[in-house]
């Protein structure tokens, strides 16, 4: 059964990436992309690639926002690329 999730607004969303120490440049960019494609696509979607432990989430060092954004373009256009018309 899915885990009822409390809605976090997008500060609260750049909190929670901030505590997971993936690293932020720019907060309002990301608070741009979080509003635009929002965190489970974002993050959600990718978050295995950069888990040092699964349980607690521990990530590996030096992780960035930008990484997971950049991924999860590259999925999209791949599927784009790829989905049948």
């Amino acid at each position: 059964m899915a885990k009822n999730k409390t809605f976090k607004t997008v500060d609260e969303q750049i909190n929670l990436i901030l505590e997971r120490n993936i690293k932020i440049d720019n907060p309002k960019s990301v608070k741009i992309d979080l509003l635009k494609y929002n965190y489970f696509n974002i993050m959600n979607g990718n978050v295995t690639l950069f888990l040092k432990q699964k349980t607690p989430k521990i990530f590996r060092k030096n992780i960035n926002f930008r990484l997971f954004k950049k991924i999860m373009i590259l999925d999209q256009k791949i599927l784009r690329k790829h989905s049948v018309s």
